[in-house]
């Protein structure tokens, strides 16, 4: 399995983070973890999800 962090999660989509950023708030993406200091972790079916988003 594939696990991305937001800032390359945004590099591979072609996106700024702040575009994922944005999307997340706005509830059209969910990480698929996160990690025990709070950071969020994506997974492939996010990327697929973020590049037919944008």
């Amino acid at each position: 399995m594939n696990a991305y962090s937001i800032s390359k999660l945004a590099e591979d989509a072609g996106v700024s983070v702040h575009v994922v950023r944005d999307y997340l708030m706005r509830g059209l993406l969910h990480p698929a973890w996160r990690t025990e200091g709070g950071y969020n972790v994506f997974d492939a079916k996010t990327l697929e999800r973020l590049r037919f988003l944008r």
